[in-house]
């Protein structure tokens, strides 16, 4: 459809022509046909010259305005314009640049997932997006091989050469504990505790690792195959429960086996009934400079050494009165609840009086090296005061906890039972 403008200057060409064409005819026919060509001809020209588009070519004045025309994009922002063949959108017959300064035009992601991707350096800020195939296409044909941490202590040595024995114990243990070897594990873990290369820092993951695996062994009612330390018994017709300790010769507290097993009431055994049992003696070394008691059986691992069992923290003697040495347990004056006389006040405390400072456990010791054994009034005991654990506050005995008091007093019941304070 012609506009406006040019269908007037076509009427007012068609008119001139007309009264041109009928003077030739009435001056004569022979030249006729050679002017019709010619007036065809400059029609041609003249439609031609008016359809032809104008402005084609140079950019408008709104684009050289504005700068977002595609020859600004480069001059002001440096970036190139990217040009994807064949991925319009469906539905588009146009092929305009992104408009976005900088941006790299986005190919339709149809049903695939995308994941932003923050800009690189020297890009808009405008987000992109990476395609999931994308990443896995860029993946290397190889995958790196990605190494676990040294299975090591950080303060254990490198072994040079060949694996050092402590390392060999270590990594033995960690194999038998993934398989739930658990005996086995806490053999091994017993050892390295136990090795003369083994440092302080290596001690306590070792404690920690033992601690978890007596949980499953000990304290728990469980009974694993091997175990030393525990074993079943099936309650016969008469039996007590301290006439089970006695007769098997468990060498701890019947509270110890009552507890383990979750019985409430000691008379209610019952025959046919089958026990948790755990054997003893046991011991104990304490650490005045940790303030921490260390519980061992007196079941020992292939190099001879008690098997550890777990820590407990402690109070110590004020003004490091607490003295080194050996001592064992006085089986015979242990107490429960305790009364207790202040020797530097003479205050009484009456066995049920919970203000009294030694708690409701005692344990007495009796000195049995050179020094020691001129001592007397040593003990472990409870405490009231929970905040004097890990302090120097004591009158020289070894504090603890009411709770954890009366695991040693199970455990630690006879008179073999070995107790050593070290710095």
């Amino acid at each position: 459809m012609a506009l406006p403008s040019q269908a007037a200057r076509t009427t007012r060409y068609r008119a001139r022509s007309s009264r041109g064409m009928r003077r030739r005819r009435r001056g004569g026919g022979g030249g006729g046909k050679k002017v019709f060509a010619l007036i065809v001809f400059a029609a041609l020209v003249v439609v031609v010259w008016w359809n032809w588009p104008e402005g084609k070519g140079a950019p408008s004045s709104a684009d050289a305005g504005d700068g977002t025309g595609p020859g600004r994009i480069g001059e002001r922002n440096g970036a190139v314009e990217t040009r994807v063949s064949g991925q319009t959108p469906t539905g588009s017959r146009s092929e305009q640049p992104n408009p976005a300064a900088g941006r790299i035009p986005q190919v339709p992601a149809d049903d695939e997932k995308s994941v932003p991707v923050k800009p690189g350096p020297g890009e808009q800020s405008s987000p992109r997006e990476l395609k999931l195939t994308d990443v896995e296409r860029s993946t290397p044909e190889r995958t790196p091989v990605v190494r676990e941490p040294d299975p090591r202590p950080a303060s254990t040595p490198p072994a040079t050469g060949r694996a050092s024995a402590l390392e060999i114990l270590v990594t033995a243990g960690g194999e038998a504990y993934d398989r739930g070897a658990l005996v086995q594990a806490r053999d091994l873990w017993n050892r390295a505790l136990h090795h003369p290369t083994t440092t302080a820092q290596d001690q306590e993951v070792l404690r920690q690792r033992l601690t978890e695996i007596n949980d499953a062994l000990i304290f728990s009612q469980q009974v694993a195959e091997g175990d030393p330390i525990t074993g079943r018994y099936t309650v016969q017709s008469g039996d007590s429960m301290s006439r089970i300790v006695s007769r098997q010769g468990l060498s701890v507290d019947y509270r110890l086996i009552a507890r383990l097993n979750k019985i409430a009431d000691v008379t209610k055994i019952r025959p046919g009934q089958t026990l948790k049992t755990v054997k003893g003696p046991f011991h104990a070394i304490i650490s005045k400079s940790d303030y921490r008691l260390d519980l061992y059986a007196d079941a020992t691992d292939a190099d001879g050494k008690w098997l550890y069992i777990r820590s407990y923290p402690v109070g110590l003697g004020e003004d490091n009165g607490t003295p080194y040495g050996t001592w064992h347990v006085v089986a015979s004056r242990r107490l429960i609840d305790p009364e207790w006389v202040n020797p530097r006040t003479g205050e009484k405390f009456a066995a049920s009086d919970e203000a009294n400072p030694i708690g409701e456990r005692w344990v007495p010791l009796e000195g049995t090296d050179e020094i020691t054994s001129q001592l007397s009034g040593y003990g472990i005991h409870g405490t009231i005061d929970r905040d004097s654990i890990g302090k120097q506050r004591s009158m020289g005995c070894v504090r603890m906890l009411p709770e954890d008091v009366e695991w040693i007093y199970e455990f630690l019941s006879e008179d073999e039972c070995q107790v050593t304070i070290v710095p």
